[in-house]
């Protein structure tokens, strides 16, 4: 009879137990597996996360911003896509985040390529994807941080038909050549740097962006940057004019590595590449640009600004019937869509490692809006 007794108290035990696991699973299920993935001879790595396996869900494939980055989007601390990646999947999405080339597991060389060269990586994942069984292929976007939002248009002009809607995270819609000017000012003004070292700086930006889009010769643009460099060390205070011990040399050490920086061939495809030219030639693909209100390094105000006049100046409502921007600029967030108070990226590990309320809230209200019901 106790033998009985036990056995009857462990399976009620092990049933709330089951209970409990269940109740836990189901509130927060998340199911990964590893989906690597080919462009050419170059293996990439890369996770597909879904709500569960009982059906095909709709699918978002997240592409990076500018620099290395690994699959998390890891920027001081805040993992970006990752955080983003289990606020999506809790809507009921797959979503797809892979490692750089040459960054995390994934192989091949980052520092020889531009960004048409990451848009062939981007596109390579959307075609992998494009196969797997847990994913709705009529139901398949993508969503671009930064860089990745100039990305994200250029996949959908190489892969016509595959993507049904894009979503652009703080995406530049004007060239880097005018993008790096507009992200210097907005990020001094929320410094507080004073004007006359603000002038400084942006006349040596503006010199060395010249040099490098044609406009400059080498000689011309280090004779002005060492005039400007002498300025500068000479605004210092005496324990740091003392630390360079021959300032000609120090002066020209730094030149050359700053230059060197804007020659390669990421920075030379960055600073002519046209957002525009891409996104105008989306047909019958749903939107949504997203800015961040203090955002310095892609103003909202400018780029905003820029996206509006774009569609103006093309008439795309005539051009294709079925071509659908949505834009919104979400209140208090910096570019990584962190509540902050000066936008500047001296701030960003200082923030709480979230996002916005307000952002995760715009897009799926978007979503059920103008993908979903359509």
């Amino acid at each position: 009879m106790k033998l009985f007794v036990d056995q009857i108290r462990v399976f009620k035990y092990s049933l709330i137990f089951a209970l409990l696991f269940f109740i836990s699973y189901s509130s927060n299920s998340q199911i990964t597996f590893e989906v690597p993935f080919l462009n050419d001879t170059i293996q990439f790595s890369g996770t597909l996360t879904l709500p569960d396996t009982n059906t095909k869900h709709p699918l978002i494939i997240l592409v990076t911003g500018s620099g290395a980055q690994t699959k998390d989007e890891e920027v001081f601390g805040f993992k970006v896509f990752k955080v983003l990646s289990d606020s999506l999947v809790k809507y009921g999405f797959g979503v797809y985040r892979y490692d750089d080339r040459g960054t995390g597991k994934s192989k091949g060389k980052f520092g020889v390529c531009n960004t048409l060269d990451f848009a062939e990586d981007a596109n390579s994942a959307l075609t992998e994807l494009k196969k797997n069984k847990y994913v709705d292929t009529k139901n398949i976007g993508m969503l671009g941080h930064s860089e990745g939002g100039i990305i994200a248009p250029i996949v959908a002009n190489k892969s016509p038909n595959s993507l049904k809607f894009i979503i652009l995270m703080a995406g530049p819609t004007m060239n880097g050549n005018l993008l790096l000017r507009e992200q210097m000012a907005a990020i001094f003004r929320s410094e507080k740097m004073n004007e006359e070292d603000m002038k400084l700086a942006k006349d040596a930006q503006a010199y060395s962006l010249d040099y490098c889009v044609g406009k400059m010769s080498l000689d011309s643009v280090k004779s002005l940057l060492m005039k400007i460099g002498e300025i500068q060390i000479s605004k210092m205070d005496s324990a740091a004019k003392s630390s360079i011990k021959d300032p000609n040399k120090y002066l020209t050490k730094t030149i050359e590595a700053q230059l060197k920086q804007l020659e390669s061939p990421w920075m030379k495809k960055f600073l002519i590449l046209e957002p525009k030219d891409y996104l105008s030639k989306i047909c019958d693909v749903k939107i949504l640009a997203l800015f961040g209100e203090k955002d310095t390094q892609v103003p909202a105000e400018f780029n905003l600004k820029y996206l509006i006049e774009f569609l103006s100046d093309y008439h795309m409502d005539e051009v294709c019937k079925g071509y659908h921007l949505s834009y919104k600029t979400i209140k208090d967030a910096n570019h990584l869509f962190q509540k902050s108070n000066t936008g500047s990226p001296n701030e960003y590990g200082k923030l709480e490692k979230n996002f916005c309320d307000d952002f995760i809230k715009e897009i799926i209200n978007w979503y059920n809006l103008e993908v979903k019901t359509k």
